[in-house]
């Protein structure tokens, strides 16, 4: 039987939710880097086409490149940085702020791209920061709901339970579990927000100084639909600890950060 439960989770995250930024201009052809959004199967194709469409209208041709999330706040900066690497970047929405204070991005008009209404509202907000104190950064976050996607959180869950010998594979539970989200999304809320400034090391270069954000004392409440007969729901809580105790969500997981648990479930 399928049934469905509500978890409230209990963590300290790094950031989320998506958007692009334009780094460089003209060229017979531009480096884009993005993250992994989605299965494989259903996001790169998507974005070979749009880029196929990008080539046909502007001549330009599109070199893409998946950046996991766990490396891509170190290459971003790194890129910013050194000025080499990739021409188009997405980031998280939470990162926009920092990176635009490095004065490393070009600002792009938004007619050009649809205007504002192409773009969701978080996104959108997000890319028109300007200088604001620590107490309007935090009321931007908080009410433009911080998320994290219910991809990324699911896939750490069949992760776990590999890595724990639960099974030898992750295709048992990622067909007997599914997190539901608002097209995708699972939005936090949090105590504290603070940015972490520490220097990091690159693979090549000079080590750089790189701004972390996190938020404290989050929650995020979402739903999970399961099949009772291959999982119980004690058995899913369990998997669902396992993964929030060794692996996290988020950037920054290899620094400890994004870690959580079940506060309760009904």
């Amino acid at each position: 039987m399928r049934k469905k439960v509500s978890i409230l989770l209990g963590l300290v995250l790094c950031l989320v939710l998506v958007t692009s930024i334009v780094t460089s201009g003209q060229s017979k052809s531009i480096t884009f880097w993005a993250m992994p959004n989605a299965p494989d199967e259903t996001h790169i194709p998507w974005i070979e086409e749009k880029a196929k469409e990008f080539q046909a209208k502007t001549g330009v041709k599109v070199n893409l490149e998946i950046v996991g999330w766990d490396v891509s706040w170190q290459r971003i900066s790194t890129a910013i940085v050194t000025g080499e690497g990739v021409d188009v970047f997405q980031v998280g929405t939470t990162w926009n702020p920092q990176l635009a204070a490095t004065g490393g991005l070009e600002e792009i008009n938004i007619r050009n791209f649809g205007g504002k209404d192409a773009f969701m509202k978080a996104n959108y907000e997000s890319t028109t920061y300007k200088e604001c104190d620590e107490v309007m950064l935090f009321d931007l976050l908080k009410n433009n709901a911080p998320c994290i996607s219910a991809f990324g959180l699911k896939k750490s869950f069949g992760q776990a339970v590999v890595r724990n010998e639960i099974d030898k594979y992750a295709t048992k539970f990622d067909n007997a579990v599914n997190v539901l989200g608002n097209k995708g999304l699972i939005p936090i809320t949090f105590t504290e927000y603070a940015i972490d400034d520490r220097l990091m090391s690159p693979k090549r270069g000079a080590p750089i100084n790189v701004s972390l954000s996190h938020f404290i004392g989050w929650k995020s409440n979402f739903t999970i639909a399961y099949t009772d007969h291959v999982y119980s729901i004690e058995q899913i809580v369990n998997i669902i600890n396992l993964a929030g105790f060794g692996l996290g969500i988020g950037s920054g997981r290899s620094s400890g950060y994004g870690r959580y648990e079940v506060v309760d479930f009904k």
